[in-house]
């Protein structure tokens, strides 16, 4: 009897953890997808932009912090020849693995929309709430993009709140210093 049931706590324990992990991997959507949400009917240009070591430490002036990575993966999105748009896709580590999510910005360098593409961790899914993710509209870098001031920390999900407001800065101090690469390059 005591077997029996030493075998049915372990096969629910791995059942738990079995469904925790398959849990923390979730994928919401592509970014075509996301882009033809967004844009319904552009024209996309996808640019991966090598940053510049000099580029990298405009970054750094800007978001007042190291800035390391050496590419960025940006769309432009145009309709009859004018530029609607432009998207990026961020991926900023959480607790221990990888967010992937998208911002949308306007001509004006201003935020129209952000979502999550990916999400990997075992807690602070609360990022993918809309109602948390529309706090981030209309900001620039003018808005000064900090959590529990500027964007509003949640319970629980602290680090993954962290990990997309640094994500959305940087791809804002990234936007400015390589936007005219975005415009004139093939």
């Amino acid at each position: 009897m005591h077997q029996k049931c030493l075998f049915f706590f372990i096969v629910i324990f791995l059942l738990f953890f079995a469904s925790i992990a398959s849990a923390a991997n979730r994928t919401y959507a592509s970014a075509d997808e996301v882009l033809k949400r967004s844009y319904p009917d552009a024209v996309f240009d996808k640019k991966v932009i090598s940053i510049s070591t000099e580029e990298r430490a405009q970054i750094a002036g800007i978001i007042k912090k190291r800035f390391f990575k050496r590419r960025m993966t940006f769309y432009v999105a145009t309709k009859n020849g004018l530029t609607e748009g432009y998207a990026a896709i961020g991926n900023e580590r959480g607790k221990t693995r990888q967010i992937t999510f998208m911002v949308f910005i306007d001509t004006d360098g201003v935020v129209t929309d952000l979502d999550i593409l990916a999400f990997r961790e075992s807690q602070g899914y609360e990022i993918e709430n809309p109602r948390w993710r529309k706090q981030f509209l209309g900001k620039s870098l003018a808005s000064r993009l900090r959590l529990k001031r500027d964007i509003r920390n949640i319970s629980g999900a602290t680090l993954s709140a962290r990990a997309v407001t640094k994500g959305v800065k940087n791809i804002l101090a990234t936007f400015k210093v390589v936007r005219a690469r975005l415009d004139n390059i093939d």
